[in-house]
């Protein structure tokens, strides 16, 4: 079997998340839709119990103004509470792929950066970059994180799966 055919069995996963921390130790997690993006999952919990879960029938990247969303759930549950911060989280899951199975991008940041955490198959090895781009721009966030993953992760972590993907192309 040639490393073609063994890379054409490569496929890619991708999760997206976002976390929002609250006051009194309440985080919101935001999570598109496995099986239909056009859904996002919000799951609320208090000190790590879980409070309760509600869903919004759009992707999570259109959703504008996430936090007022929340805000109004929270407030129906008798929570009012100041966020903190949050973070933008892209888990990159290669099936197939001996070199590199998982890769983790966390982002955090305001309106005119992104500090990036990068986490290699679930070890130590911990990479950090600073973005100059819109934390608050969902798309703009994921862009980066793409482009993070195609043009660094991949040749560093996986370089014949970066030279076969190359060959697709030429």
């Amino acid at each position: 079997m040639s490393k073609e055919d063994v890379y054409e069995k490569v496929s890619l996963a991708l999760k997206v998340r976002e976390t929002f921390y609250y006051e009194d130790k309440i985080t919101v997690k935001a999570i598109q839709g496995r099986f239909d993006p056009e859904v996002t999952f919000f799951e609320v919990r208090s000190n790590n119990d879980f409070l309760f879960s509600f869903t919004v029938k759009e992707n999570i990247f259109s959703i504008n103004e996430m936090d007022i969303v929340i805000q109004t759930y929270l407030r129906l549950h008798g929570k009012v509470v100041d966020l903190k911060y949050s973070e933008k989280t892209f888990t990159y899951k290669l099936f197939g792929s001996s070199e590199l199975q998982t890769a983790t991008v966390t982002t955090t940041g305001d309106k005119q950066f992104c500090c990036v955490l990068c986490e290699i198959n679930k070890s130590l090895m911990r990479k950090s970059f600073t973005y100059m781009c819109n934390f608050y721009d969902f798309k703009q966030v994921k862009l980066c994180a793409d482009s993070l993953f195609y043009t660094m992760l991949v040749p560093l972590y996986a370089p014949n799966l970066h030279k076969y993907l190359l060959s697709l192309y030429n």
